[in-house]
């Protein structure tokens, strides 16, 4: 389809006294959080011995991204900590973004189990949008929060787009996978190379029905790219993140490598603005399920 559906939740959690957080990325700890939570609560198949997968009528597959390579139906935004807080944005795709409901039996669970190294009492959970909340573990009434968003495919729409100058924030470590990692981070990223980052990142999301094939939508999207990548720019304050975290599925380490800096594009365009506006509810790249890939806009 030509649109993807995405809510974006804010979730909020308040601490009874204080949390203590271990030394880790935010994403990763909000990762721990969250998702681990809505496996272990909702979810009947995870944990095997033998670290096999989720089952495809895993009680939670609406809310999980179930096999390697298939469908994205979440990412994790912004995550702010504090000793009496915990905040993250959390992106719905598809499927997911219509099983809102679900979360608040995940949120009620912390709300018993406490968060954190010590497993800090919690005061309350909530669950908002756009500032308003639909969500309390205080009150425990799921309010409807809107229809998700629907948005659609930018090289579809940029000719509608007025032009802005923007610059690229890499607001937390994007994760390409390249083949061979640049020694000079300056050089790592241009453009197109983020409208290519793009393209994969929305063939890759849940749409809730059969997606197109992938070759079809990179022919759709080629000249789109195309127009993007001639503009050209630099990456300002540009280096390499690394953080390493322990997979209790897997039982081993893992280190997840990003880059981070300010994309400054050479000019404007439409292409380009549409672009923009479509990252504001896309992360991109790998380890998105972590934290990494979110990219904030600058109009300059």
């Amino acid at each position: 389809m030509p649109h993807r559906i995405v809510l974006p939740v804010d979730i909020e959690i308040r601490a009874r006294d204080r949390f203590r957080w271990p030394e880790a990325f935010p994403g990763v700890i909000a990762h721990g959080i969250l998702i681990s939570a809505v496996v272990f609560r909702i979810c009947a198949c995870h944990g095997c011995a033998d670290g096999t997968s989720h089952h495809p009528l895993c009680p939670a597959g609406d809310l999980l991204n179930l096999t390697r390579g298939g469908a994205r139906r979440y990412a994790i935004g912004a995550v702010e900590l504090s000793d009496d807080a915990f905040r993250c944005r959390l992106f719905l795709y598809g499927l997911a973004a219509r099983s809102y409901d679900r979360l608040a039996d995940v949120l009620d669970a912390l709300v018993h189990h406490g968060i954190g190294e010590d497993r800090g009492e919690v005061a309350w959970c909530t669950m908002s949008r756009n500032g308003r909340c639909f969500y309390d573990t205080r009150e425990r009434i799921v309010h409807f929060p809107g229809e998700p968003d629907s948005i659609a495919a930018p090289w579809l729409v940029s000719t509608l787009d007025g032009v802005q100058k923007v610059d690229f924030e890499l607001a937390s470590p994007l994760d390409l996978s390249w083949k061979r990692r640049p020694a000079d981070p300056a050089s790592a990223l241009s453009p197109g190379g983020l409208a290519r980052a793009f393209v994969r990142r929305w063939i890759a999301l849940d749409d809730g029905v059969q997606p197109a094939a992938a070759i079809v939508v990179r022919e759709r999207a080629k000249s789109w790219c195309q127009a993007i990548d001639a503009i050209g720019g630099k990456i300002e304050n540009a280096r390499w993140f690394e953080t390493v975290r322990y997979s209790a599925r897997q039982r081993r380490e893992m280190t997840f490598v990003g880059l981070l800096g300010t994309l400054r594009p050479d000019g404007e365009s439409p292409e380009l603005t549409s672009l923009a506006a479509a990252l504001d509810f896309v992360p991109l790249g790998g380890r998105t399920a972590f934290g990494f890939g979110s990219v904030t806009r600058h109009v300059r």
